[in-house]
Parts: C-alpha cells; sequence; structure tokens
C-alpha cells in the first residue's frame, strides 16, 4: 500500500511539473499559480512543510502580479498553515488572516469556516 501511494504522490508530482511548463508556454500565469498552489498542499499534506512553502511562495508571487484573487488567498492560506507546522502554533497567524480577508470578499465561506477553526482549535 506505501508503495501505491508514494508511485501515486510521484506521479502527482510529474504531472504538476508537466502541467507548469504547459501553463508557461502558454502564458496562463493564473494556471501556473493553481498548480503551484495545487503541488504545495500535496508537499504539506506528505509532511513537506518547508518544501511547501517555497511553491505557496511562487504562487503568492504569480497571483498578486496578475491580480487573480484566488489563488492570492490559497497560496497565503497554506504559507500560514505551513509557518504554523514549521514554526508552532502563533506562526502563520497573519497568512491565514490575510487568506481569509480574501475568501470573504470571494465569498467562499467553506474556506474561511476552516481556517477559523484552525485558529480557534490551536490557539485554545
Amino acid at each position: 500500500m506505501a508503495r501505491g501511494t508514494v508511485g501515486e504522490r510521484d506521479g502527482a508530482i510529474e504531472a504538476f511539473q508537466r502541467g507548469l511548463e504547459i501553463l508557461r508556454d502558454l502564458g496562463d500565469r493564473c494556471g501556473e499559480a493553481e498548480v503551484l498552489n495545487h503541488w504545495g498542499m500535496l508537499l504539506f499534506t506528505s509532511g513537506e512543510s518547508a518544501a511547501a512553502s517555497g511553491h505557496f511562495d511562487q504562487a503568492l508571487t504569480l497571483a498578486r502580479d496578475i491580480r487573480c484573487p484566488l489563488e492570492e488567498a490559497r497560496a497565503l492560506e497554506g504559507i500560514g498553515r505551513c509557518d504554523w507546522t514549521i514554526d508552532g502554533p502563533g506562526h502563520g497567524v497573519g497568512s491565514l488572516r490575510a487568506a481569509v480577508t480574501v475568501y470573504r470578499r470571494l465569498g467562499v465561506s467553506a474556506a474561511v469556516d476552516d481556517i477559523e477553526r484552525l485558529l480557534v482549535s490551536r490557539s485554545g
């Protein structure tokens, strides 16, 4: 079972790499940010928070450059979760709150609820 999971993860990473190449060739920067965020989340859920943070940072830069608010919020959330995991509770709160602000503006209430539950559960 573990071998299959590793194979799936490696396959996903290869797909992300190919996808980024295609999106860069097409000039689809919002698509690039989306792929970087998904890749970051895969790394984060695999316990590779430091590597994930780098992908979220790249996604945030792209999303802000092209004004793609959903990917900006996803990147901020990812950065916040990585910081929280790497440095401990209390770290990453600023990024998480910034993500909440953007998600609220976009009407993405499920993401807001999820982050707020995280902040409440880990702070008290």
